[in-house]
């Protein structure tokens, strides 16, 4: 993530993720590096005013091939996808894929207890307090 400077958040990400994200940054490396990056969030459903988390740029899906051709001919540091198989698969079959590296986050699957599974539900503002 270090060599990062641009991602493809999946579309629901800057709807999940901003509250998180901001309200963590005054603790969270992380989240500050998230929070400062260019964001380009794929969408055929989303509006720009939808998109709320700082310097996210909707691309229609019509224009993602030459969007990822402009972005990578401008140099910088790394792009990376994030929270979408379709969109690599996209990017993977027109040869705009350099690299591979997999982050595999673990899923709870059933079994939760009561107490989790409120957690979960409540949103990403549970998560600050």
């Amino acid at each position: 993530m270090s060599s990062t400077d641009r991602t493809r958040p999946s579309h629901q990400t800057p709807q999940l993720t901003p509250g998180r994200k901001q309200c963590a940054s005054s603790f969270d490396p992380f989240a500050d590096k998230m929070n400062a990056m260019r964001k380009y969030v794929v969408s055929a459903t989303l509006a720009p005013d939808d998109l709320t988390w700082t310097n996210t740029t909707l691309v229609p899906p019509d224009g993602l091939i030459d969007t990822v051709r402009q972005v990578r001919s401008a140099g910088g540091g790394d792009v990376q996808v994030m929270g979408s198989a379709t969109l690599a698969r996209t990017l993977i079959s027109n040869d705009l894929v350099d690299e591979y590296n997999l982050m595999i986050e673990p899923v709870v699957l059933g079994g939760a207890s009561a107490s989790s599974q409120t957690t979960a539900a409540s949103g990403p503002s549970s998560w600050c307090r």
